[in-house]
């Protein structure tokens, strides 16, 4: 073969593996420019994944919210309602993270990664089946349709109807929750006794609280429309709830909604408490409602003092814990002075001077992480300490002024 012609050759081949070198140098620097805005972007924390993963240790959970069976690591797309552009939203690529005790980090696991059976609330496991209800408690779940979606609810009540009427309180689960799990984290029957317990099933397993985050927000999902109709029609078919005696708790991303409800549509309830949550919407509530905010100061996903670097969930700016309280304090018309009670290891600052009925309460557990504060049993070193469900169930029924429905 001619020199000329084996030369021509490696030169060819030669030329080749430059340009392929080439192509793999470029294709390392887009995959490193991308990937770091896209990690910043999808944690939506100030708080790096790293960080995170040290604060709550990572455990499978089931259908239910429980732990067990691992999910499916495969996205699954979950379609948009009726009236909404777009077909699907693809899975988050998240991993989720739950904490000591009880309670999940709502902004950390995959919302999207969810049937649309899970997204309506009907998915098996969501409702039940419910363990440790005291003896003669009933279950039935409830579904109707708002916006064209068949949203579902379950309640938890003595089994017999009440003479006397019962105090109705709704129950709103974290992101990545179901009512199933928040009623188990919780144990409300356990803390309130006889009463009218409604858990509502978030779209997506999440709530659409205003500014951010999850499934729901992202398709614009009216929760307030479905949690106020939900009540409706849980005083309509309830003879013996009281309307005058309606309470929303929420956890994370539950107690961003209580206080969308509650901003939205104070005349509905009677009070309501927020745990490990700040809001995420604008409130320019007109009546005043009794507010207990509820926190521990090592929650990872909030500021505390109001001088704090503030938290970025997904793009949006969280107003502190302290700067919540004061909100609700000028909300509710409340002077500057107020009164201070230690329980356990718990304290509670309370402002009872306000407009109205309108009372703020503000109880911080030390320590802890993002998960529903537990009491503590009398040989723990937290003696004495109640569980955030106790806490907040015995100032509801302290500070809450009861008026007398009309004849």
């Amino acid at each position: 073969m001619p020199i000329r012609s084996i030369s021509r050759r490696r030169l060819a081949i030669a030329v080749a593996a430059l340009v392929v070198a080439a192509g793999l140098v470029v294709g390392a620097l887009d995959v490193f420019t991308f990937a770091a805005p896209r990690r910043a972007s999808t944690v939506g924390l100030a708080l790096s994944q790293a960080d995170t993963d040290r604060q709550a240790p990572s455990r499978p959970l089931t259908g239910a919210g429980l732990p067990g069976r691992s999910r499916p690591s495969t996205p699954v797309l979950v379609p948009a309602p009726p009236g909404r552009p777009g077909a699907s939203s693809p899975a988050d690529p998240h991993r989720l993270v739950t904490t000591p005790r009880g309670g999940i980090d709502h902004d950390i696991g995959p919302p999207d990664g969810t049937p649309l059976a899970a997204a309506a609330g009907t998915e098996p496991g969501q409702m039940g089946p419910l363990a440790d209800l005291p003896q003669g408690w009933a279950t039935s779940v409830h579904r109707f349709s708002v916006g064209g979606i068949t949203r579902s609810y379950l309640v938890v009540r003595p089994g017999a109807t009440s003479a006397a009427k019962l105090p109705v309180v709704v129950v709103l689960h974290g992101r990545n929750e179901t009512p199933a799990a928040i009623e188990g984290i919780t144990r409300t029957p356990q803390v309130t006794g006889p009463a009218i317990l409604v858990f509502p099933a978030g779209y997506g397993r999440s709530w659409d609280a205003g500014g951010c985050c999850g499934v729901a927000h992202r398709q614009d999902i009216n929760d307030v429309a479905f949690l106020t109709q939900t009540i409706h029609q849980v005083l309509a078919t309830q003879p013996d709830a009281a309307a005058n005696r309606v309470f929303m708790l929420g956890f994370s991303n539950g107690g961003r909604m209580a206080y969308r409800v509650a901003c939205q549509d104070p005349g509905l309830l009677a009070g309501i408490a927020a745990v490990e949550a700040v809001p995420v919407d604008h409130c320019a509530a007109t009546l005043p409602l009794p507010v207990m905010v509820v926190a521990s100061s090592h929650d990872p996903l909030l500021s505390i003092l109001a001088s704090a670097r503030p938290k970025v969930m997904q793009g949006y700016v969280e107003p502190s814990v302290q700067a919540t309280v004061q909100q609700w304090r000028h909300l509710d018309g409340c002077s500057t002075a107020g009164s201070q009670s230690v329980t356990g290891v718990a304290t509670v600052d309370t402002w009872s001077q306000c407009r109205g009925s309108g009372r703020v309460a503000y109880a911080l557990y030390p320590g802890g992480s993002h998960s529903w504060p537990q009491g503590a049993t009398a040989t723990e070193v937290r003696a004495g300490t109640p569980s955030a469900g106790e806490l907040v169930w015995a100032w509801l029924q302290r500070n809450v002024v009861i008026v007398a429905p009309p004849d």
